[in-house]
């Protein structure tokens, strides 16, 4: 187990984390850096570009080997804050201090997590285009306004937006990995209630029963995570990313985007917004609040033009569409939906099992008096 010194700076302790996490993540064995320094409002930061604009700072140190990705924690201030509180709890100073090093190991974790999930060596992206832009982009990112001239973004829709399925299994699995190093719950590093989805231990039981702990220590963690997700974890994310949707006040077009583009994130692959256009599949794709849902297929695995909803039978409906590898096909069911009114959760199942359809996933409708995944 990593020894917390208490007459280490913050400085170096942040570097043995990262050292700790190196040593059990292939993907962090490069150059790669990790910055203490006073970050308002937020407590780290993860953004390409940001090894050029600590560049000078990380020369002065005698300690850069070359482009790599970079992560920044504020260690004064979680530390500190951490720290007070505990002080206020009445524990000792001692105990104290070892409360606050784990909070701020949590949260050079988290960081680095975001390093591991972006797929990339950090040094691409809107701020990599020059020194210059990459510290003008990163003081606007601190002081939260609009990156500038031609690096503006459309502002996110959905609650997770950073922290998706990807960013989860890269934290869960690094956080698997360091067990025997910090005395962490999963929670320490991805915060619960914050992103609008399920705690982060129920993102782990499923990740555990579909084995993405199993990987030998020297598998990157990026390999593990562009896997498709196990069917229990798949349920999980799905679930939440259905929640969300169903209980918006009235969903635009962006919010049906989000959330395609969200369930895309299950076959591994990091979602991107040309992938799944908004007419891919429309409202039509996600159930309603009264609907049982069984997909047999992801709504990528299709022509975006060529989707089709129609009724087959009261109260059921059913997507279908063209294969992406058989574009002159015919269409292929994709979907279908049960209305609870007319058909109980058990119903729906058998009726897709007597009519000899496998779906890869289900939920039944939130309207319905039947349990949804845990939560």
């Amino acid at each position: 187990m990593m020894t917390i010194d208490f007459s280490e700076g913050l400085t170096p302790y942040l570097e043995r984390i990262l050292d700790a996490a190196g040593d059990v993540a292939p993907d962090l064995q490069g150059p790669v850096y990790i910055i203490g320094r006073e970050l308002p409002r937020m407590r780290g930061l993860s953004i390409a570009g940001l090894d050029r604009v600590f560049e000078r700072e990380i020369r002065l140190a005698g300690k850069w080997h070359g482009r790599g990705p970079a992560v920044a924690v504020d260690e004064g201030g979680v530390y500190g804050q951490a720290f007070a509180a505990a002080r206020s709890e009445g524990l000792d100073e001692r105990q104290s201090d070892r409360f606050a090093r784990l909070e701020l190991a949590g949260v050079a974790l988290h960081e680095l997590a975001h390093a591991i999930a972006t797929g990339s060596d950090g040094t691409a992206g809107i701020l990599a285009d020059g020194l210059g832009l990459a510290r003008a982009g990163f003081e606007a990112y601190l002081r939260d306004d609009p990156l500038p001239g031609r690096f503006k973004t459309t502002p996110p829709v959905a609650p997770w937006h950073g922290h998706d399925l990807r960013f989860i299994r890269a934290a869960a699995v690094l956080h698997s990995r360091l067990r025997d190093a910090l005395p962490l719950e999963l929670s320490d590093i991805v915060p619960p209630g914050v992103y609008g989805l399920a705690e982060p231990r129920y993102y782990q039981a499923a990740m555990e029963t579909d084995g993405d702990f199993s990987f030998a220590t020297c598998t990157p963690i990026r390999a593990i995570i562009a896997r498709p997700a196990g069917p229990v974890l798949t349920a999980r994310w799905r679930q939440d990313v259905f929640a969300w949707y169903k209980n918006l006040p009235q969903a635009t077009d962006a919010h049906t985007q989000a959330a395609l583009e969200a369930l895309a994130l299950c076959s591994g692959r990091q979602a991107k917004a040309e992938a799944v256009p908004v007419a891919a599949a429309t409202d039509d794709w996600l159930p309603q609040p009264f609907e049982h849902f069984y997909e047999l297929r992801q709504p990528e695995d299709f022509l975006h033009d060529s989707f089709r909803s129609k009724t087959v039978a009261d109260g059921i409906r059913r997507m279908a569409a063209k294969l992406r590898d058989d574009p002159d096909g015919s269409l292929q069911p994709a979907a279908f939906y049960f209305d609870c009114n007319l058909f109980t959760w058990p119903e729906a199942t058998g009726w897709m099992n007597e009519h000899g359809f496998t779906f890869t996933h289900s939920t039944p409708a939130k309207d319905s008096t039947y349990p949804q995944l845990t939560s």
